[in-house]
């Protein structure tokens, strides 16, 4: 697997490094890191010397890739480094798609329980139109356990969640995670709380849970299984993450438009934008 992971030399994008590496799957073959000058991109007044503003910006983008550097190897990970002049988000997505790259990393300035809704601009982009699977590192609002991070798996019976299952179990996570694979069941509004809505279904979800929890190797994480019913599909989801501490969710993007390219569909946006954790988005 190859991972392209971007940064701006900010603190929250470092920190994004270091959270990512924290959970890094054993299946990376390699990781590159990208800076973005957008500024190169854009030019600059006539009384400024091209030939200096580049050098400096050159030197700033430098300076961003040695953070980031630090940052891995603090992990013992190699990387290759690269800058590169143009709008962040665009850029990001070309060049995964230019190198083949299987999954983007990128951080979100969302931090909180007000802001979390606020996504930046560039996270948001990349992970509405990559074509490739997006891990949008968040830092989390609960503190969590990091000797022993919460992986939370979203399933709803679909092909798209199927995926998310099977590749997490391919991505090889470490053995010291625990690895929850969440169905929600949709909850009428006036049902008494006493009955439970549609007891087959959830009878065939978890046989369908129980098969894809089989396939996980027993030298693995830990996985367990669970059916929570809930009002608001998103809204059950984000609860259950924030009320479990889950250091990262896990969600199957169904959404296939050749217009926009792959937008994300409307659940996964919404654990996207209020999840209290990281969140990847798994893409074909």
């Amino acid at each position: 697997m190859k991972v392209l992971i971007t940064t701006d030399g900010s603190d929250a994008a470092i920190e994004s490094i270091h959270r990512y590496c924290q959970l890094r799957p054993a299946a990376v073959s390699s990781h590159t890191v990208l800076t973005v000058d957008e500024l190169q991109a854009y030019g600059i007044i006539d009384s400024v010397d091209q030939a200096e503003f580049d050098r400096l910006q050159h030197e700033n983008c430098q300076r961003i890739l040695n953070l980031a550097r630090q940052a891995m190897e603090k992990h013992g990970l190699e990387a290759k480094y690269v800058e590169r002049a143009g709008q962040a988000a665009d850029t990001v997505l070309t060049y995964a798609e230019d190198t083949k790259a299987d999954l983007i990393v990128i951080g979100s300035r969302g931090n909180g329980a007000l802001t979390r809704v606020l996504l930046g601009s560039t996270s948001d982009a990349v992970a509405s139109h990559a074509k490739v699977s997006v891990w949008v590192v968040r830092p989390t609002v609960a503190p969590t356990d990091s000797s022993s991070p919460h992986i939370t798996v979203c399933y709803d019976g679909s092909d798209a969640s199927k995926r998310a299952v099977n590749r997490v179990r391919e991505m090889e996570f470490p053995s010291n995670a625990k690895i929850s694979l969440l169905a929600i069941v949709r909850r009428p509004e006036n049902l008494p709380d006493e009955i439970v809505y549609d007891s087959r279904y959830q009878d065939q979800i978890l046989l369908e849970l129980h098969e894809l929890k089989g396939a996980f190797p027993e030298d693995g994480p830990k996985v367990e299984i669970l059916v929570v019913e809930s009002r608001h599909v998103g809204h059950g989801l984000v609860d259950y993450a924030a009320t479990n501490r889950s250091s990262l969710m896990v969600v199957g993007d169904r959404g296939r438009s050749a217009i926009a390219r792959f937008l994300i569909g409307s659940v996964s946006r919404f654990v996207l934008h209020h999840a209290p954790c990281s969140v990847l988005i798994v893409k074909v």
